[in-house]
């Protein structure tokens, strides 16, 4: 949740937690962490209330995942990863995107599960990018939060192949971006999936679950204005849910000189997701599961 679904955290308990957090970016650990998170820490309440909220205002804990996140940041380079280093064809599938406000007039970050796919050996990229995605959303909204649309639509028993990495989305964003989630609105999920997604939920810590909500059909306006919903699912929205940086590299590129794949394996990857765009997101586009 965002922080404005919380209670009151301590300003003493934030002060202690910012006190230590400094002593440990000693001179010979800086290099561990940005400086960029440094000074959001030094100077931002919100980057350390989370943490107290995830730890459940336990001091010690609160500080430990503060640390250990701000260092995962930098040894995944999170910040210095530029919009357009990922190949254009993750943003045309469109598997995440930032999208309009919700009614609450909250940030919100998409996730089509159709379109969610693993592919050899670009997969932990897939990874990656998804969690671009996801600091980008949390960076910009900060304490006031955001709605996460987890959009099953299209999604059959395919996608339960691939949950492993809805999964690792899941709980990136719960021990990483902690109690940035104003609510995580589930979208027209079909009955085959309804079981196995009932279990997925235990990813989510149980005074967590909270946050969970469903949706169907026409039940989605009462969360966004019909101006702030992509045309594939019925809305009005002219914004394209695939807008992407300039100057993307091909997934060829990428995986021959970013990868080191030899030019079998890109070519072989690149056919295997020509055929599912073709079979899948072109008919997801054209809002023929709607």
């Amino acid at each position: 949740m965002g922080l404005k679904n919380f209670g009151l955290v301590p300003d003493d308990l934030v002060q202690r937690i910012r006190a230590k957090f400094l002593e440990c970016v000693s001179a010979d650990q800086e290099d561990s962490f940005y400086s960029e998170d440094i000074e959001k820490i030094t100077n931002e309440d919100w980057y350390i209330k989370r943490f107290v909220i995830a730890a459940y205002k336990n001091e010690t804990e609160a500080l430990d995942k503060l640390v250990d996140t701000m260092k995962w940041r930098k040894s995944i380079k999170l910040r210095e990863t530029a919009d357009n280093y990922f190949p254009a064809d993750y943003y045309d599938v469109g598997v995440m995107f930032p999208y309009e406000a919700d009614v609450h007039g909250d940030a919100s970050l998409w996730v089509r599960v159709a379109a969610v796919r693993k592919f050899g050996e670009f997969t932990e990229t897939g990874k990656r990018f998804m969690i671009h995605r996801l600091f980008k959303v949390d960076e910009a909204a900060g304490p006031q939060g955001y709605a996460l649309v987890i959009d099953f639509t299209g999604a059959g028993t395919n996608a339960i192949q691939n949950l492993d990495l809805l999964h690792h989305f899941i709980t990136t964003l719960h021990h990483r971006f902690p109690a940035g989630v104003n609510y995580c609105l589930n979208y027209q999920i079909p009955w085959i999936l309804k079981t196995v997604w009932g279990a997925v939920q235990y990813w989510v810590p149980e005074k967590r679950r909270d946050i969970i909500q469903f949706s169907y059909r026409d039940d989605l306006f009462k969360y966004f204005h019909l101006s702030h919903v992509p045309s594939y699912l019925g809305g009005d929205c002219k914004r394209s849910w695939k807008d992407k940086p300039e100057n993307c590299p091909t997934t060829f590129e990428f995986g021959l000189y970013e990868l080191g794949l030899t030019e079998e394996v890109v070519t072989k990857t690149i056919a295997d997701y020509e055929a599912f765009r073709d079979s899948q997101i072109v008919k997801l586009d054209q809002g023929e599961y709607c």
